[in-house]
């Protein structure tokens, strides 16, 4: 299953299906005699393009998922919770740059959040949860070391390192937290699909949602309006949860939405 996701998702991708529908309006357009239905397909993909790769277009995605998550986890002084999880990003293969390139900007941000976390609940420990992948090493390890290597006691860590993807992470991690509360560091796109998770199995998280990206939907500067990159990965990432979400839902959790 895991496998098929992971071949399944990227066909969803504002970038794919832009793609797709630009080279089949051109396929018709230049070998066919189906003309209007090529330059609508080719207007079609134009429009989707501009759209998901505008701060505009990609604020408007992505902002439902995080604006619910602006503020952090409880102060320290009201927040006993004896762990603080930290859900890996992403990772490197390359074994030659440095520790911290090894780790996704992301991941280094989430990473940054559960040791800032960590530093203001004496007692608490740090969960490092991110499994291998296709990488040779787990997200967990690499991220217990650059954690070490930022002055976090290796005694304060535990590592669950077999994890492929956000469900497993949540059994996984289960079997350390149980249903104590905990603080759980994410990023705020993803932090609704891993609350929803996580309190399924009547586990108790308090967020700590980190990583933001989304802006508003408002066009405040022309900077809003032309297509960049950055808006592009911003609106993929957004389409990646909605698309978790709508799997949780269909396979597993039918009739319930996020909590």
């Amino acid at each position: 299953m895991f496998m098929i996701k992971k071949i399944i998702t990227p066909f969803f991708y504002p970038l794919t299906i832009t793609a797709l529908f630009l080279v089949a309006g051109l396929i018709l357009l230049l070998f066919t005699k189906r003309q209007r239905l090529a330059k609508s397909l080719v207007l079609s993909g134009t429009i989707a393009l501009l759209f998901f790769s505008s701060g505009a277009g990609s604020n408007l995605l992505l902002g439902p998922l995080e604006h619910p998550y602006r503020s952090t986890a409880a102060s320290p002084q009201s927040s006993p919770e004896p762990w603080i999880v930290v859900l890996g990003a992403g990772l490197s293969g390359d074994e030659r740059t440095p520790l911290t390139a090894r780790l996704s900007s992301t991941s280094m941000v989430h990473l940054a959040e559960g040791i800032v976390c960590y530093r203001q609940r004496p007692g608490s420990r740090l969960l490092l949860s991110g499994g291998k992948g296709f990488e040779r090493e787990s997200e967990a390890d690499v991220m217990t070391r650059v954690a070490v290597a930022l002055g976090v006691p290796p005694s304060d860590i535990v590592r669950e390192d077999r994890s492929r993807d956000t469900e497993e992470q949540v059994r996984l991690i289960r079997e350390h937290v149980g249903e104590r509360d905990f603080v759980l560091v994410t990023s705020a796109s993803h932090m609704q699909r891993a609350l929803f998770l996580f309190r399924r199995l009547g586990m108790h998280p308090v967020p700590a949602a980190t990583a933001h990206r989304a802006g508003t939907a408002e066009i405040r500067s022309p900077r809003d309006v032309f297509p960049r990159p950055l808006a592009l990965r911003n609106a993929e990432t957004a389409v990646h949860e909605y698309l978790g979400i709508a799997w949780i839902r269909l396979t597993r959790f039918p009739g319930m939405g996020p909590s």
